[in-house]
């Protein structure tokens, strides 16, 4: 049996499944928020017990897993917001007591998949990775990376910004932890790379939040590389030649601009290092963002274990959907 952990918008899990359909595989998808129940963990028989809809299912037969999402939420263990066999309505103590719980519950599933499976793509305990991490890991391993700094106070941003200009270089911020990427009836809130500007230290707090900076790299090009178990498949993004993608190439949604996006081969010690990367980071697949300066060098950014992938997959006509469902399949 083949199980697919993601979540109602990650389309690329449903293509996944999809080509299991087509080729006539057992599978489940759990993407939090089916219908499913947890009914019972039995460590000594190695059983544990889930009802999917009308199914029942123990999780011990699985054989292959996709690990995109969680694809459990805490609802899937509780079925009332009533503690049992009292009738006072659940305090806020509670719920937070509950979800808990059930946290561990789920990281104690994930773990025993990853431990029983016999092959796994992704990995809930490693779903999310720490960017500055990853780049002392990069430059561990001898990729070119961005001068950067993570800063409180205007002074120290201002002396940053001005050593950068007096090489001609601009510094840009984004986040250190996962972009705003978020929905409501009538808008769509998202955060992009920003350039740092002369006129932003007027308004400018004189302390602030630490932040990230990270001196901009002038480019020819980006590289989008989807990896998977060892193998890198590339993709060029032409984000420079509109003023409106210069810092990100996601802005093109905005100003009805679209970037000219190709299949990509990276040269093969670029490729060996990012494996080495990714074996650092015990990762067999992910997203990462490289980019080819006006020099020719190339400077790696970061690693998103779960990004997008059909963005690559779909331009460059590689398939990444069936590569994947195939992996699943061929133990």
């Amino acid at each position: 049996m083949i199980l697919l952990l993601g979540s109602k918008d990650d389309a690329f899990t449903s293509y996944v499944a999809e080509w299991l359909s087509y080729l006539n595989q057992d599978y489940i998808v759990f993407l939090g928020e089916e219908d499913i129940k947890v009914l019972s963990f039995n460590r000594q028989e190695s059983k544990l017990r889930i009802k999917y809809y009308d199914r029942e299912i123990d999780l011990f037969e699985v054989d292959s897993v996709l690990s995109r999402r969680s694809g459990l939420k805490t609802i899937n263990y509780t079925t009332s917001n009533k503690i049992p066999n009292l009738s006072i309505e659940v305090s806020d103590l509670s719920i937070f007591h509950v979800n808990q719980e059930a946290l561990k519950m789920t990281e104690y599933i994930h773990f025993l998949l990853q431990r029983n499976c016999k092959k796994i793509i992704g990995g809930f305990s490693h779903n999310m990775v720490n960017k500055l991490i990853v780049l002392e890991y990069a430059k561990e391993i001898g990729l070119d990376i961005p001068i950067y700094s993570v800063l409180s106070t205007k002074s120290e941003l201002y002396k940053f910004y001005i050593d950068a200009r007096s090489k001609e270089q601009n510094i840009i911020t984004k986040p250190m932890a996962e972009g705003v990427y978020a929905f409501s009836e009538n808008f769509g809130y998202y955060s992009y790379v920003e350039r740092v500007k002369e006129k932003d230290f007027k308004t400018i707090p004189d302390k602030f939040f630490p932040s990230f900076f990270q001196v901009e790299i002038k480019k020819k090009y980006e590289v989008r590389v989807f990896y998977l178990n060892g193998k890198c498949y590339s993709m060029a993004i032409l984000s420079q030649d509109s003023v409106y993608t210069e810092t990100d190439f996601r802005k093109p949604i905005l100003n009805n601009h679209i970037n000219r996006k190709v299949p990509y081969i990276l040269p093969k010690f670029i490729e060996d290092k990012i494996g080495l990367l990714m074996d650092k980071m015990l990762l067999n697949t992910g997203s990462l963002d490289l980019i080819v300066s006006s020099d020719d060098k190339y400077y790696f950014l970061e690693i998103n274990p779960v990004g997008q992938i059909l963005m690559t997959s779909v331009p460059c006509n590689y398939y990444l959907d069936k590569k994947v469902a195939l992996s699943l399949i061929n133990n």
